[in-house]
């Protein structure tokens, strides 16, 4: 029986380049890349061509047609297996932890839909632009924001009950019926305090805020990573790591994309596969910060984040925490954050510019738009080892650069 991993591992393999997603209905063009149908239906209208005009293929920028599609019913039957292997390796999953619906074991948690997903649920259509974490990821703001709950409920039962008792002190008067006519006779006897109409009203809409606390306490929490004491980084990239076909500037400030390899001898810490490069610094500890300006070319895309010292440098590098790799990819229109399944974000805009900040002792890669402050995605892993910031670009023209 074909095992989780292996299932996976095969699974990244027939992968669409335009929607992250597995291959439907898988189509080849001249250039040989493949892509679902769909996704390259909707690459040519939204660039508004008609048939006999020819545009560029998302990777590779080759020109083809858009009436050259080829159905590839080779790849489409190997994609066909590998949706079974992944029902198969699904079978000895324990049912109190597996989807009722496909039967896969659950790893997932949509926010939006507070649902719990499978690897099924979280490649479908519903969900591709929803906010979907693991399980266990998932778990621990939900359980700050249940302390938070039950301190106002304490505070909220404390003034209710200070209310009480002042009422039982009148109360107690009242007993004394004697006593209270007596003084009746010489004065009016004082009414009773009433519940302040505040205190009132909050306790009748508790209910009602308890709903949008459990929002608002998600907000403060992602709001709390960016005010944490970061400290700036002052980054250079280094020559050494870089892949033969990224262009750096003389300053070690700038990297460009070209397909020309350039004459780069071969080392230990160069990668030769992915297209890829280091900063010298690299960090053991502390909170540090650092901002990359993104520009790509029609069709590039660019990944940022950091990497452990170990990371794999020679042969095919897989972009996942698995594999000491914590990174986002900013691409032509989304954003995907590389987790163990890459997971394209739904943000209010592309951004120019990505704020990068780590937290080493706490276990936070945290990615937010540096211009509007807009909270991208956050990662959490416990480092062992020396990290380092990792930037890579694919496509002509694709760029970025270090703001100091």
């Amino acid at each position: 029986m074909a095992s989780a991993a292996s299932v996976t591992t095969l699974a990244d393999e027939v992968n669409c380049p335009i929607c992250q997603g597995t291959l439907r209905e898988p189509v080849t063009i001249d250039c040989g890349h493949n892509f679902c149908r769909s996704c390259l239906t909707r690459y040519c209208e939204t660039l508004g061509l008609e048939s006999e005009d020819s545009l560029s293929c998302p990777l590779c920028k080759e020109p083809f047609r858009p009436g050259s599609f080829r159905p590839n019913w080779q790849l489409a039957s190997v994609v066909e297996n590998i949706e079974r292997l992944k029902l198969v390796s699904a079978q000895g999953t324990e049912e109190e932890h597996a989807c009722q619906e496909h039967g896969e074991k659950i790893y997932f948690f949509c926010e939006d839909d507070e649902a719990q997903l499978c690897v099924v649920c979280h490649a479908a259509a519903e969900h591709r632009n929803h906010t979907v974490r693991f399980l266990e990821d998932a778990a621990g703001p939900y359980r700050e924001q249940i302390q938070k709950c039950l301190k106002c409920l304490r505070r909220e039962r404390e003034e209710i009950q200070e209310v009480q008792s002042r009422e039982n002190k009148r109360i107690q008067v009242l007993l004394d019926i004697r006593s209270t006519l007596i003084r009746c006779e010489t004065r009016k006897c004082r009414k009773p305090e009433a519940v302040s109409p505040e205190l009132g009203q909050r306790i009748r809409d508790f209910p009602q805020q308890a709903v949008p606390l459990q929002r608002e306490m998600k907000m403060f929490l992602e709001k709390l990573r960016f005010e944490l004491d970061y400290e700036p980084a002052h980054l250079s990239l280094d020559p050494l790591t870089s892949h033969p076909k990224l262009l750096l500037s003389e300053d070690h400030q700038r990297a460009r994309f070209s397909y020309k390899w350039q004459s780069s001898p071969d080392n230990l810490q160069r990668f030769d596969r992915a297209t890829c490069v280091l900063a010298y610094e690299g960090f053991t500890g502390g909170r540090h910060t650092w901002v990359v300006s993104v520009d790509l070319a029609h069709g590039g895309s660019c990944t940022v984040g950091v990497v452990s010292e170990d990371v794999q440098r020679k042969g095919e590098l897989r972009l996942r925490p698995e594999e000491g790799v914590w990174a986002v990819r900013l691409a032509w229109g989304f954003v995907s954050a590389l987790g163990s399944f890459p997971t394209r974000l739904a943000l209010e805009e592309q951004p120019q510019q990505v704020r990068v900040s780590l937290d080493y002792e706490v276990g936070w890669v945290t990615f937010a738009n540096a211009v509007t402050q807009e909270h991208i995605y956050t990662f959490t892993a416990s480092f062992a080892r020396k990290v380092f910031p990792f930037f890579g670009l694919w496509g002509r023209g694709s760029s970025f650069s270090l703001i100091s």
